[in-house]
């Protein structure tokens, strides 16, 4: 490459994003697997937990009372994975900012 082309690559804040962003890419699958796992549900039941007085057995017999337990994935497309996506990618900015 040309010197005025590839000055950017050199430059060590443009090559350590594009290392975070490597790093985090591969990170996304996991995040996502995770909040499926259960992740989502147990947010689910936190979030809930806070705004009612209601038991956690209650709650979770709420979350599961129409779809049984694919009912504690209400919401997870879009809101969950823009959660994941969030998680991820605020990551790598926080790692790019205290350099």
């Amino acid at each position: 490459m040309g010197k005025d082309i590839d000055w950017w690559w050199r430059h060590d804040f443009f090559r350590g994003a594009w290392q975070q962003c490597g790093t985090k890419l591969q990170g996304a699958p996991s995040q996502l697997a995770l909040q499926m796992a259960g992740g989502h549900a147990l947010e689910f039941l936190k979030i809930d937990k806070q705004v009612s007085n209601d038991s956690y057995a209650k709650i979770i017999r709420k979350m599961t009372a129409n779809k049984g337990l694919a009912g504690t994935l209400d919401g997870f497309f879009p809101w969950g994975c823009l959660q994941s996506a969030v998680k991820v990618c605020g990551t790598a900015v926080e790692k790019l900012d205290r350099r």
